[in-house]
Parts: structure tokens; C-alpha cells; sequence
């Protein structure tokens, strides 16, 4: 039995993360997809100036860590998609770590920590997009390099947190609250007002502020986007509509899973009245902080009419402490009896909400095996025609697995990426934002070449 008391933790601990490495070991690293291409071309570096031009400019947005892992992957496995997804993979699983580690810095006891990295690890929106699409690490950089940031400055390490902050900044935009939400952790989670502490927030202040002065002003030298400068679908919007719609969306992507698991919890640890328990124990600083966190991750992206689950990543966070929060308020008055059955759920549900991600991996997976098999039957199609040569491919929308999904507006870029020549490669329907990436259609009869994908396969039409 005390063998049996002490395996059961370590399971129910260790599962989380065996079930993500099982169920998204074998699915990195199909293909490339969409943005990825731009991704890969733009940061391509061949000595050390190449690299330190990455962070001298800008496709509209500013995120030159981004494009040095990218050009890292290059250097390492050029147009080998597995090396770039099992960089995402592992990018995943540091941010976990990263969340344990903050969660344990906060206080929590260490099988809480574990919970609320486990909560961020097998969340069901967002994860997925992060580690199957290779662009999908902004929001795996954005989460990691933020995370750590607030571990430091807990720890009151200031510069290095400060080196974090900035870390995020290069990484994704939505860092430009962070510098607010730390602030608000400060006087959150460190209540002792002494001299020293007063010291410390003032010390962080004109650090922090410094780093976003300077990020910002590097962004408006390099011409990045602003909100009134950038692409229709990543301007402000503040329709009622829009944003209620957007809040409601994102509250479901980032607390779903978390906020089931603690009413399960809460009825297998305390019964069907466990608000005893959350009022004796609960942390309610900790409680405080995290939600600032998820409305902090949120404040911007909820006013953006396109949706994404990536931007539950960073503020999901938040609401993964505040659920180990309340778990680990209603573990001390439970029964043993009550204990173990809960890791028993815990082990179940685990093993279910793998089953789930196991499920939502074929829709990204299909489509980078599609870019994958499309590619090299176009260069065998076309070897012989002239560059610059105009192709039209005939695309299949009745289904997901289409060249729309997998390439947008990049199959030129993909192709040119691959196979160092140009053609002139048009996708039939036309791509509702094919003007804006500048592709007109080729004239009539001008084409070279006339492709069709049907089953999911490339052929001559």
C-alpha cells in the first residue's frame, strides 16, 4: 500500500507530459506551411553579418528571434521539416518547465506546479497550432521568454528579467503588456512594502520602460507595422459585436480544459460544497495575478477581428496558475481515500485530453504532407519549361487537404525556396488575398502548364 501511495503521484505527475511527447513526436516536422516559406527565405544566413541584418528588418512585423531560430534551423537541417519541428516540440516542452518553474516560485507546492504545467502543455487550443506549424513558435518564444521573465523578476533579478522582457519583445508583439502585468505582480504577490521593495519596483520601472522604449523606437526606425499602419485584418476593431464575440472565443480557448479539470477536482477532492476549502486555502494573491496575466495576454488580440487559437498560448498561463491554485487549496482536507481517487480521475482525463490532441494533429499534419508531396511534382512537371514560365494549378476546396490551406500565398516563394528558379504558379480559384501578396493570374493562353489536384493528388489536367 505506502508502495502503491507513492506511485500513484508519480504516474499521475509524469503522464502529462509522456502523453505530449507521444502523441506530437511522431507528428512534427510533415512539411512546411504558408508562412513558414517566408519564414525560411528571409532569414536565410550565411556568415555572422547576415545574422545581425536579422535584426536590422522587418516584413511589417518586428521579430527577429523568430527569424534567428529560423535561420538556425537552416544552417542545421536546411529544407529538412523534421529538424524545424522538433525545435517547436522541444521550444513546447521548455515553456512547460518554464510555467513549473514560475508556479514553484509563487509558492506553490511542488505537485502544483506540475498541474499547472501540465494544464498549459495539454491545453487543446493553441498547443497544437504551436508545435505543428513551424511559424506557430512566436507564440512557444512569446510564452517562454515571458514566463521567465516574471520567474526572474520574482526572484528579484531584475536585468535578467529585464534581458527576458526584452527576449519576448523580439519574439511577438503581445510582449508590449508584459512591462504592465509584472508591475501589477509586483505589488500582487510581494505585499511587503518595505524600503527595499519600494527600491526594487522603482529599479524595475525605469528598466522595463527602457526596454520598451528602445523596442519600440527600433520598430518606428524599421518601418514595422503600427495598428493604423498594418493589414486590414490585424487593425483595432471595437465593434461590440467583434469584441464580445472575441472575448467570449478566448476565454473558452484558454480556460476550457483548465476550468473543467478544477470542478472535477473540487467534487472528487471535497464533495459537492468545496468552498470551505477555497476560502480557508485559496491564495487569493496568486489567484489575482494570474487572471491580470490572461486579461493582460488578451487586452490586444481581443480587438483584432482575425481569431487564432496561438493567442491563447501567453495568456493561458494565467489561468493555468490560478487553476493549480485552487486545486492545491482543496488538497489538504481531503481523505486519503479522496486523494487517491482523484490522481486516478487525474490519470483518466489525462489519457482522454491526449486522445483529443491526437485527434486535432490530422488537421495540420495532412496539409504539411501536402506541401511536401506538391512540390516536387511541380519541378517534375515544369522541368523543362523556361523561368518565369506561367503554371496554373487547379486546386480541390471540397476538401481540407487543399493548396489553398497549405501554401496561401507562398506557393511561388515555395517552390523558387526548393528548387532555386522562378515560375509564374497560379491557384485556381483565385486566393481572396492574392492582390494583396501582389499575384495576378497569368493572361489567357499563356499558360505553360495546367495542373489539377484530385484525391489529393497532383496531376496533369
Amino acid at each position: 500500500m505506502e508502495s502503491s501511495a507513492r506511485t500513484l503521484p508519480s504516474v499521475a505527475a509524469t503522464l502529462p507530459f509522456v502523453v505530449f511527447i507521444a502523441v506530437y513526436a511522431p507528428a512534427v516536422g510533415h512539411g512546411f506551411v504558408k508562412d513558414d516559406f517566408g519564414w525560411i527565405a528571409s532569414n536565410i544566413a550565411g556568415n555572422l553579418s547576415d545574422v545581425g541584418s536579422i535584426f536590422l528588418r522587418t516584413s511589417g512585423f518586428y521579430r527577429p528571434l523568430v527569424g534567428l531560430t529560423f535561420a538556425a534551423n537552416y544552417a542545421l537541417f536546411g529544407l529538412d521539416p523534421l529538424g524545424y519541428g522538433i525545435t517547436n516540440l522541444c521550444l513546447a516542452l521548455v515553456c512547460a518547465a518554464a510555467v513549473y518553474k514560475l508556479a514553484h516560485t509563487c509558492g506553490l507546492a511542488w505537485g502544483s506546479a506540475v498541474v499547472a504545467s501540465a494544464f498549459w502543455l495539454l491545453n487543446v487550443h493553441g498547443i497544437n497550432m504551436a508545435v505543428l506549424w513551424i511559424s506557430g513558435r512566436t507564440a512557444l518564444l512569446l510564452t517562454g521568454f515571458s514566463v521567465l521573465a516574471a520567474d526572474q523578476l520574482l526572484r528579484r533579478r531584475v536585468w535578467v528579467a529585464a534581458i527576458y522582457l526584452g527576449a519576448a519583445l523580439l519574439s511577438k508583439e503581445e510582449a508590449v503588456v508584459l512591462p504592465f502585468v509584472l508591475t501589477a505582480w509586483l505589488f500582487l504577490l510581494q505585499p511587503e512594502r518595505d524600503q527595499a521593495w519600494r527600491r526594487y519596483v522603482l529599479k524595475w520601472l525605469m528598466v522595463s520602460g527602457g526596454v520598451l522604449a528602445v523596442y519600440l523606437y527600433v520598430r518606428q526606425q524599421l518601418g514595422a507595422v503600427t495598428p493604423s499602419t498594418a493589414p486590414i485584418y490585424y487593425q483595432f476593431v471595437f465593434d461590440p459585436r467583434v469584441v464580445l464575440r472575441n472575448v467570449a472565443e478566448y476565454l473558452d480557448r484558454a480556460a476550457t480544459v483548465a476550468v473543467a479539470s478544477v470542478l472535477l477536482g473540487a467534487v472528487s477532492l471535497s464533495g459537492r460544497r468545496p468552498w470551505g476549502a477555497l476560502r480557508k486555502y485559496l491564495r487569493t494573491d496568486l489567484v489575482a495575478a494570474g487572471i491580470v496575466w490572461a486579461v493582460g495576454g488578451y487586452c490586444l488580440t481581443v480587438f483584432l477581428p482575425v481569431r487564432s487559437s496561438l493567442y491563447a498560448c501567453f495568456p493561458s498561463v494565467g489561468v493555468c496558475l490560478v487553476a493549480a491554485a485552487c486545486l492545491e487549496a482543496l488538497w489538504p482536507l481531503a481523505s486519503e481515500h479522496r486523494r487517491r481517487r482523484t490522481l486516478c480521475i487525474a490519470i483518466v482525463v489525462t489519457i482522454a485530453v491526449g486522445m483529443i490532441h491526437r485527434s486535432r494533429t490530422g488537421r495540420w499534419t495532412e496539409i504539411a504532407d501536402l506541401t511536401s508531396e506538391v512540390l516536387p511534382v511541380i519541378e517534375r512537371y515544369s522541368a523543362q519549361l523556361p523561368a518565369g514560365a506561367s503554371v496554373v494549378v487547379y486546386d480541390d476546396l471540397s476538401t481540407r487537404r487543399n493548396l489553398s490551406a497549405a501554401f496561401g500565398t507562398a506557393l511561388n516563394l515555395a517552390f523558387e525556396l526548393r528548387n532555386h528558379r522562378q515560375l509564374n504558379l497560379w491557384i485556381e480559384p483565385p486566393l481572396p488575398d492574392a492582390p494583396l501578396a501582389g499575384l495576378s493570374p497569368p493572361c489567357r493562353g499563356c499558360e505553360a502548364l495546367t495542373l489539377a489536384l484530385r484525391n489529393g493528388v497532383l496531376v496533369r489536367r
